[in-house]
């Protein structure tokens, strides 16, 4: 293209050289770019008009909507507008992660409370020890995306490790798993939609509650998934243990 810099070129060759350290670099992008509608044409790669290109695809990864029928992550879906606090917090949102429960609701923020119930608990494995991770013990606790895994893009995206409930409430850390999400193509935008609602909201329901409500919650995720690790642990085959 002759309006792309040099210098942006090679920007591009170097991160296109990358290798991906989780072993899903080409695949994501191919992933979503069929998720999108993007296909080959002999003209170059092109938006498809065809709405059932993804029951066309024979490589796309898709997942099973719960009646046996492969689907794609952004296949149409009803439009969902929130209205009223109890819509955003409904089971088909908030269900599944297994650390964050119905009782939870009333000492944190719609927005925390329904941004924590898309994960769940895993442990390090060695595809996570990566960049600053390198140091982390293997087996540690960690969160992931309970949509994706943590499988959707490369160094380990979609998984989180901290080592105190402190870190985990840190905005930083609440940030990166608030993008993750809303990149995630594996998640709903009904899920989506919620996050951007509560968030909103955040700051003047933070202030409503009671002070040091923000501990309280993380420390309560931090128990639950040190438990539940210690029986992911038991589960693991022993060779996977030394």
């Amino acid at each position: 293209c002759p309006t792309f810099s040099e210098e942006l070129k090679e920007w591009y060759k170097q991160v296109a050289a990358r290798k991906s350290y989780v072993g899903r670099g080409r695949e994501y992008w191919t992933e979503s770019a069929r998720a999108v509608g993007l296909v080959n044409t002999p003209n170059g790669i092109r938006f498809s008009e065809d709405k059932d290109l993804d029951s066309k695809s024979t490589s796309f990864n898709s997942r099973s909507n719960g009646n046996g029928h492969a689907s794609s992550p952004y296949a149409s879906s009803p439009s969902y507008t929130p209205s009223i606090t109890g819509s955003v917090l409904s089971p088909s949102i908030t269900a599944g992660g297994d650390l964050v429960r119905p009782e939870d609701k009333n000492i944190a923020t719609d927005y925390i409370f329904v941004l924590m119930s898309q994960l769940r608990p895993c442990l390090l494995s060695p595809s996570d020890r990566v960049g600053y991770r390198n140091g982390l013990s293997l087996g540690m606790p960690g969160l992931e995306c309970k949509h994706c895994g943590g499988d959707r893009g490369g160094y380990g995206a979609g998984r989180f490790f901290r080592s105190s409930p402190s870190s985990q409430s840190k905005n930083e850390n609440i940030s990166q798993i608030y993008k993750h999400v809303m990149d995630c193509i594996a998640c709903s935008s009904e899920i989506k939609v919620a996050l951007e609602s509560t968030k909103q909201q955040h700051a003047e329901q933070s202030e409503s509650l009671k002070r040091g409500w923000k501990k309280i919650f993380f420390e309560k995720i931090s128990a639950r998934l040190n438990e539940h690790c210690k029986g992911l642990e038991k589960e693991k085959p022993k060779s996977e243990n030394r």
